[in-house]
């Protein structure tokens, strides 16, 4: 006895339909993924108030392609017996729910390479034609017996909707060089309750789908309803030389197959040549449809823009005429700004009428982003920067590290911004009686000031400091997270009872022990000639870090170290607000660098971040304005060590001009910065 079928070939129709309910879970499952990745493209695009909904989690890719088939079974399915009306609307709706998906999805070609956007067209167009052969062959043999007519007109708008995508996809390398270049019956089916199922869900995919196309295009006609009741549409049809540069170039490239025979060689041009006028017609004719739709909705829907510019008007009435006087000079003042502006945008032949509008959209979206900004700024980065010695110079850039210090292995790495920063902090966090309060908010200041570093260095390109800059995350992740130097628990050697000199000498000693470690680690594996510092390991560097400016420390204040630590704290937390200071002079270089230095496809991005950025960071830029050395040139301000060597050649200048007195009584860095302790 067998399962499928009995001897004489007959099949056991119940055992071979039992699996179809599972099928259909498995297509409303697929059909539901496309609702949620559609879902979450509209609810960004309302987030984030893109309301032409960029195709951020729904594009047409591999998965997509590979959903859409899965939750088109039911189209598909030329021989499964689906009697009920609701079968009949089921296999409706997974034709409904493709258009759907390629309306909604058009705008990810646009992020595409040209590569990937000719073969995910090729792709979706199989899968398209494929769906409308097999739908012609149902209604052929009757396994569609109703909603003849509604499939009809369904097919007929994929076709349209697949020609619009192929023929728009070839106008996305153009448009983007244009840019770069400016800047069921009675019965049971055997799906049972699962049709339900893929009908309620691609029903609502449906449903949510459309909000991003009808949202696109009630923008489309916004804009081209900026101006109220104008009825001049000069030039509305005129088809832009972007629309079909594409083809002409590709009629003016010869063939890449070499044929012997001039004459087969002639005809194959001429063929090619002509396929590509019928494409250059269909282009264009494709064109100007989609602007005469446009041109039929401008008509309807800006009769009730004009109605709600007249509402609008009409509340004005009512306000105060000083408001009214107020509202009016300030508008004046924006407007002449945006037009100010306006030579700055971008925008493609045909779309001159637009700039003031898109002006506005972006200074809106510009202004939401820095005023976002700004709700976020970094409050203990700005107190622990008001400490700062700006007003001197900066002077504590200089005052961590001391020449007369001897070197651990004859050379010296390079500096970065954070290693100083991440390593004071170490020795701050093990300094004896600090209140948990000072102690607080000098870990949350250091923490925002490291990100704001890590923005500027990762945007200043050395190879040299690559093992420099790990250092520093190393040192800076132990200290943060859990309050560890290389692994030595820094608030249990707080809790010693130890006094802040004994606590100096024993991070410089352990920092000697662990450099010898490692060095002993790279010559056990044959390592017999030494790198250049700044190649040294990462433990290496942070050890020689931590020993040079403890001993730095204990050379310039050992003789007067107080047992509490409460003045050494004082200073390390000046000397990390002046680091810190110095460093964030080139946060507005680097956000303009920011802006400009991305490709088309990530320029709105990246100007997003930066204008974020520079909204949180508006009162550091104020407090930090016009601070910097007049000594340092502009390629120097990026580099600790060139204010380092800008500070050293001062304080040469300033101990060979003063008297002996003096110098015996100024810092070994400066005759400015000094800072004594009881």
């Amino acid at each position: 006895m067998h399962i499928g079928c009995d001897v004489n070939g007959n099949l056991n129709q119940g055992k071979f339909s039992a699996p179809m309910p599972w099928i259909g879970i498995y297509v409303a499952a697929a059909s539901l993924a496309c609702l949620v990745t559609m879902a979450a493209d509209v609810i960004h695009g309302f987030r984030h108030w893109k309301l032409w909904f960029p195709c951020k989690f729904f594009s047409i890719n591999a998965t997509s392609l590979t959903l859409i088939a899965v939750a088109i079974k039911l189209s598909v399915d030329l021989n499964t017996a689906m009697p009920s009306r609701q079968d009949q609307l089921a296999k409706l709706s997974s034709s409904v729910l493709v258009c759907t998906v390629m309306g909604n999805s058009m705008p990810s070609l646009g992020a595409m390479e040209n590569e990937e956007i000719m073969m995910n067209v090729i792709a979706f167009g199989i899968l398209v034609i494929t769906l409308i052969v097999n739908i012609c062959i149902q209604l052929a043999t009757g396994a569609i017996f109703v909603f003849w007519k509604e499939h009809a007109f369904i097919m007929f708008i994929m076709l349209i909707l697949l020609m619009m995508l192929s023929f728009s996809a070839l106008t996305v390398p153009i448009s983007k060089r244009y840019l770069e270049h400016k800047y069921n019956k009675s019965g049971v089916s055997d799906y049972k309750w699962s049709t339900t199922l893929v009908l309620v869900t691609q029903t609502l995919a449906v449903g949510v789908g459309t909000i991003a196309p009808a949202s696109r295009w009630f923008i489309a006609i916004n804009f081209r309803c900026a101006k109220r009741g104008n009825t001049s549409y000069r030039g509305e049809f005129k088809v832009e030389k972007y629309w079909t540069q594409g083809l002409v170039e590709l009629k003016n490239c010869p063939l890449a197959l070499r044929i012997k025979s001039r004459h087969c060689r002639k005809l194959a041009h001429d063929t090619k040549n002509k396929l590509l006028d019928l494409c250059i017609g269909m282009q264009t004719g494709n064109v100007i449809v989609s602007k005469a739709i446009r041109l039929i909705s401008i008509f309807f829907v800006s009769k009730i823009l004009i109605c709600c510019d007249f509402c609008q008007e009409w509340k004005k009435k009512f306000k105060c005429n000083t408001v009214c006087n107020d509202s009016g000079l300030e508008s004046s003042q924006s407007s002449s700004s945006l037009n100010h502006l306006s030579c700055y945008v971008l925008h493609l032949e045909g779309e001159d009428a637009l700039v003031e509008h898109m002006t506005k959209s972006n200074c809106d979206a510009t202004d939401h982003w820095f005023q976002r900004g700004r709700r976020r700024e970094p409050k203990h980065l700005i107190k622990l920067l008001e400490k700062s010695t700006f007003s001197q110079g900066f002077k504590g850039v200089a005052a961590f590290d001391n020449d007369q210090v001897p070197s651990l292995d004859g050379e010296e790495p390079p500096n970065c911004w954070a290693l100083p920063v991440a390593t004071l902090a170490s020795i701050a966090l093990a300094l004896p009686n600090i209140s948990s309060n000072s102690m607080k908010g000098l870990m949350q200041g250091v923490h925002e000031g490291i990100m704001y570093i890590n923005f500027i260095e990762n945007h200043v390109e050395s190879t040299d400091l690559i093992n420099i800059r790990r250092a520093a995350t190393h040192v800076w992740l132990g200290v943060d997270l859990y309050h560890t130097w290389l692994d030595v628990d820094l608030h249990k050697l707080s809790l010693q009872g130890k006094g802040s000199k004994e606590i100096l000498e024993e991070l410089a000693e352990t920092a000697k022990i662990k450099y010898e470690e490692s060095k002993k680690k790279q010559t056990g594996i044959n390592v017999c000639i030494r790198d250049t510092p700044s190649k040294w390991p990462v433990k290496e560097i942070a050890a020689n870090s931590m020993y040079r400016i403890c001993q730095t420390i204990l050379l310039n204040y050992g003789g007067s170290i107080n047992e509490t630590g409460e003045k050494l704290f004082e200073v390390l937390t000046i000397m990390i607000s002046d680091i810190l200071g110095a460093c964030l002079t080139n946060l507005q270089q680097v956000i303009s660098t920011k802006c400009l230095s991305s490709t088309i496809e990530e320029r709105e991005e990246s100007v997003r971040i930066a204008v974020h950025i520079l909204g949180k960071t508006e009162r550091i830029l104020n407090i930090l304005d016009q601070k910097i050395p007049p000594s340092l040139e502009p390629h120097q301000i990026p580099w600790i060590d060139e204010w380092r060597l800008s500070y050293k050649r001062e304080s040469s200048l300033a101990f060979l001009s003063s008297s002996s007195s003096e110098s015996d009584r100024a810092s070994p860095f400066s005759n400015d910065f000094y800072l004594s302790i009881d």
